[in-house]
């Protein structure tokens, strides 16, 4: 179809165009026409998945929640039960990783969707390219923490429900942390993730 055509045509252009992006703005172009495509896919071709891609496109273009997708739910299920454990023990290392704070998983699922609409993947297998741009897109999410209007319940004690996610972004390109904040009627609880995710620029 045409439409099609034309999305993906945007997409290609924008990826050849350079080897790597080199400004915030040209990754949030990249994720709003991957939202574009996957919209597309689930109107005309009834494909719904890639939650993880659907997540981080909803992030850069809607920060403020006031209604959670199912699909969003379904990705965030297995996050809010890691929370629980995370709170109900109590972690002090960094090396209580976070499965949803990691961009290994959205570069996968990115990763197959280009394969599957045959578009060049060059800004997200490539190593180096890879890592300049997780540090824009941390950049672009650490200016709109993500947050609920009505909170996430955790499932925790003392009634702890989640608020927002956020990133944090530093000079280098190890510098990134990932935060979500949860609050019960007479606590506030942060949990905090430390991003080892590459080379410094």
């Amino acid at each position: 179809m045409i439409l099609e055509h034309q999305l993906l045509r945007k997409l290609q252009q924008l990826l050849i165009s350079r080897d790597e992006p080199h400004e915030e703005c040209e990754v949030v172009c990249f994720m709003i026409q991957l939202r574009k495509i996957a919209d597309y896919y689930a109107l005309f071709k009834k494909q719904e998945k890639f939650d993880v891609v659907r997540f981080y496109c909803d992030w850069v273009a809607h920060p403020i929640k006031d209604r959670v997708p199912q699909r969003m739910k379904n990705y965030m299920a297995s996050f809010l039960e890691e929370l629980k454990t995370k709170y109900e023990s109590q972690p002090t290392s960094a090396e209580d990783a976070s499965k949803f704070a990691s961009f290994e998983l959205l570069r996968g699922e990115i990763t197959n969707f280009l394969n599957e609409v045959h578009v060049p993947a060059n800004w997200i297998t490539d190593d180096a390219s890879w890592e300049k741009f997780i540090k824009l897109l941390s950049e672009v999410l650490a200016e709109q923490p993500m947050i609920f209007k009505r909170p996430l319940d955790v499932g925790a004690p003392d009634g702890l429900k989640l608020h927002s996610i956020l990133f944090k972004t530093a000079s280098n390109i190890r510098g990134i942390s990932f935060e979500a904040q949860l609050k019960g009627p007479d606590i506030t609880w942060t949990y905090t993730h430390y991003l080892d995710v590459g080379r410094r620029l």
